[in-house]
């Protein structure tokens, strides 16, 4: 679990956390967030990336071709 977060078990609701930093508690588990969290962030780099390799490529192709002519 995160830093600050504990989880506990009720009978009548089962599994919860407690979030002693914000003082809060929550059904869900706050791992999945992170990993939701953590995954769109390496969507984005990923897609960052792609586009600056993309542009590389073309600026590669354009100095191939001068150099050809």
């Amino acid at each position: 679990l995160p830093l600050g977060w504990e989880e506990a078990y009720d009978p009548q609701i089962g599994p919860y956390y407690i979030n002693h930093v914000n003082q809060v508690t929550q059904l869900e588990d706050p791992r999945l967030e992170w990993l939701g969290i953590q995954e769109a962030m390496l969507r984005d780099y990923l897609h960052t990336a792609q586009e600056a390799l993309e542009a590389k490529r073309e600026m590669y192709d354009v100095k191939k071709q001068r150099l050809c002519l």
